[in-house]
């Protein structure tokens, strides 16, 4: 697959991947015609933006594996000027393979990556919706996927509640 030279291999290789599940939806569950979205990977790809990896930032402290909608929570309400993103992130430790995952990390108003979850350097690319309003956001206790919602799914987000950051898909 060809590639536009403003994605890296590695990004591409993640729309690559939300798009074919996309497409399976789309043969698959052919009842979520009239919803807003009929999945998760078909609002990412309306709504989606990639953000850049980066170092988890000193005063920001390392939070549990494998709780990353809580934990991206708790980080933008205690460091403010961060925004809870949620979409997919490609992990790996720089070797070829990477492994596109569901994940939720945070994002500063310059589009980078603040995950309070994954070690520093596995994130390879994230690629997820922005969500400024923090009533959208998981409760930091309880965890859970905002994109994984029926309800968003069926009625749609209001544009608003998407932030303006992050690189848009090319």
């Amino acid at each position: 697959m060809t590639r536009p030279p403003e994605l890296t291999t590695v990004e591409a290789d993640l729309l690559g991947y939300l798009r074919a599940h996309a497409e399976l939806y789309e043969h698959s569950a052919p009842g979520a015609v009239s919803w807003a979205y009929r999945s998760a990977y078909h609002l990412l790809l309306q709504h989606g933006r990639f953000f850049e990896p980066a170092d988890l930032p000193t005063g920001i402290a390392p939070m549990t594996e494998k709780l990353c909608y809580g934990n991206a929570s708790t980080t933008a309400r205690r460091h403010p000027g961060l925004v809870y993103v949620e979409g997919f992130a490609a992990a790996g430790l720089g070797g070829a393979s990477v492994v596109p995952l569901a994940h939720a990390w945070c994002a500063a108003a310059d589009g980078t990556v603040v995950d309070p979850t994954w070690q520093d350097g596995w994130g390879q690319a994230y690629f997820g919706v922005p969500v400024v309003d923090p009533g959208r956001w998981p409760d930091p206790a309880a965890g859970g996927s905002v994109l994984d919602s029926f309800d968003l799914l069926r009625a749609g987000m209001p544009f608003q509640a998407f932030g303006d950051i992050g690189r848009r898909c090319p």
